[in-house]
């Protein structure tokens, strides 16, 4: 995954998890409203990457929020070793 740069990491391992963070999505609703949040977190060049993919509104809390590569929240990844294989696992 390094080698495709660090737009292509949901190619590899990490963890791509999104918020509704007023939980006002209709039952049987698919994708996101204005208000909702997407992003993946993962292991880029040895270290934690974290791209947000959808962000809420300005009208929510007048606040402009661009998307790719953010610096705006504490995260961490690593890699460990896979207990029952032996192998390491995580994004590489």
């Amino acid at each position: 995954v390094d080698t495709l740069g660090e737009g292509s990491t949901w190619q590899g391992d990490g963890i791509q998890f999104a918020l509704d963070t007023i939980a006002n999505a209709p039952k049987g609703t698919a994708g996101y409203q204005d208000d909702d949040f997407e992003y993946l977190l993962s292991l880029y060049q040895g270290n934690s990457l974290l791209n947000r993919l959808a962000a809420s509104a300005s009208s929510y809390d007048s606040l402009s929020k661009s998307l790719g590569r953010t610096d705006q929240g504490d995260c961490a990844i690593r890699r460990t070793a896979d207990v029952r294989s032996g192998s390491t696992s995580g994004t590489g």
